[in-house]
C-alpha cells in the first residue's frame, strides 16, 4: 500500500556525491580504545583545512579541545592524554568544513 499522498515531507538543499565526500577530514579509529594513557587520533584529509577536534563527555560538555587550526592533507595524529580524564564514556568529535564526525571511546583506569 502506498503512502498517503503529501505523507513525506522534505527539502534537499545539497547533495554530496562520491568526489566531495572524499574530500572531507575522516576521523579514522582512535587507539587504543578503551583508554588508560596516552591515545591516538588518526585523521585523514585529502586536502586539509580547518578543523576543531573536542573531546565530549556523556552530559554534552567539551572537555577539552584536542587540535583547533588547519589540518595538514595527508594523515595527522593528535593526542589525548586519557590519563587527565575520568572514567567513563566520551566523545571525540571531528568538526570539519560541512562535516561533524563523532567516535565514542572509553577510559578506565584501574586503580
Amino acid at each position: 500500500m502506498p503512502a498517503p499522498e503529501a505523507y513525506f515531507d522534505f527539502d534537499i538543499h545539497q547533495s554530496v556525491g562520491t568526489k566531495e565526500a572524499a574530500d572531507v577530514a575522516q576521523l579514522l579509529r582512535i587507539f587504543p580504545n578503551p583508554a588508560c594513557s596516552i591515545t591516538c587520533v588518526p585523521v585523514w584529509s585529502k586536502w586539509g583545512g580547518a578543523a576543531m577536534i573536542e573531546v565530549v563527555d556523556v552530559g554534552g560538555r567539551t572537555v577539552s579541545t584536542v587540535f583547533d587550526g588547519n589540518l595538514p592533507s595527508g594523515e595527522s595524529n593528535h593526542f589525548i592524554f586519557a590519563d587527565r580524564l575520568e572514567n567513563g564514556v566520551y566523545f571525540i568529535i571531528l568538526q570539519s568544513q560541512n562535516s561533524r564526525q563523532v567516535q565514542r571511546f572509553v577510559v578506565f583506569h584501574s586503580n
